[in-house]
């Protein structure tokens, strides 16, 4: 956003030319030098404009549907075009934000991005749940639950963020019981408190779990990944509610959070079109997220 410094220059008519001149080019160096040290300590950054990229995984079928949504019915009634922007690197995403050559990314829940901040460093920040995404237990080899044998061995995430919710769902239907005592935010394989079928499990990352299924007796992911890779949907033993606490976010850059632009962004992807067209049009597995009251408020278009 322009800025303008107070130099303290007061050209009078009989001040001498050359000492008119000279004060003008003084005060345009101070401030011309004034914007390049602002701009490279980082504390002032070029607005974002009314042309938002927004960055989704190109792998995942809700976000790619939810941002062509808003881009072909909702971004110009809040005063906005959005562009939506492929990505498949969870840290290139997050430092595109961070930077602003996004203007937003929704492919990740704000645990998940605590984690990339913390190795990373990015100045990103997650600012506004847009949909919830179940995680479902499948398996080739059983039809129910209750028929997974004693000492079933169990695919899950090797991620912490994304292992933590295949545990908060196992524990949801009853199967497992974690630790008290432990943050169920941060909950991994060693916080399991109770295991009474003595489940074995396999770590793997998420895009390799469904190609676990010929090997063991089940596997946890999200829902919508056993479909990308084509599993039938009678393989599902379990499709418990989503955790809302994981709900996938509306992530922008920190230096950009107060940027006009990005409160029209939050407006639009807070539209009550968004939340139908999620609730309605997308699969069960995918609902949309509650939102605070105010922000329900401020998004009536």
């Amino acid at each position: 956003m322009p800025f303008v410094h107070d130099h303290g220059f007061e050209l009078k008519s009989r001040t001498p030319r050359r000492i008119a001149v000279t004060a003008l080019v003084g005060a345009a160096v101070l401030v011309v030098g004034s914007l390049v040290a602002a701009r490279l300590g980082g504390e002032d950054h070029p607005p974002l404009g009314k042309t938002l990229k927004v960055g989704y995984n190109q792998g995942s079928i809700p976000q790619s549907a939810i941002v062509k949504y808003i881009a072909d019915k909702v971004d110009q009634d809040h005063g906005i075009t959005v562009k939506p922007y492929p990505v498949n690197d969870a840290n290139q995403v997050n430092g595109s934000t961070a930077d602003g050559k996004l203007a937003a990314n929704i492919t990740q829940h704000a645990e998940w991005l605590k984690v990339i901040v913390a190795n990373e460093g990015y100045q990103a920040k997650a600012v506004q749940p847009v949909f919830t995404q179940a995680f479902a237990l499948y398996s080739q080899k059983h039809t129910s639950v209750k028929d997974l044998p004693d000492g079933a061995r169990i695919t899950l995430p090797n991620d912490p963020a994304n292992q933590t919710q295949a545990l908060l769902t196992l524990q949801k239907v009853g199967l497992i019981k974690l630790d008290k005592d432990v943050d169920p935010l941060t909950a991994q394989l060693d916080d399991i408190a109770a295991n009474p079928h003595h489940f074995t499990w396999h770590e793997v990352s998420l895009d390799a779990i469904a190609r676990s299924l010929p090997d063991v007796d089940a596997a946890i992911n999200y829902a919508y990944k056993f479909r990308v890779a084509k599993v039938p949907i009678k393989q599902r033993l379990l499709l418990p509610p989503a955790d809302e606490r994981f709900a996938i976010q509306l992530v922008v850059g920190t230096a950009y959070e107060d940027d006009p632009a990005i409160t029209r962004l939050k407006a639009a992807f807070a539209d009550p079109r968004v939340a139908r067209f999620i609730k309605d049009d997308l699969d069960v597995e995918t609902q949309p997220a509650k939102l605070p009251t105010d922000q329900r408020q401020r998004a009536a278009p």
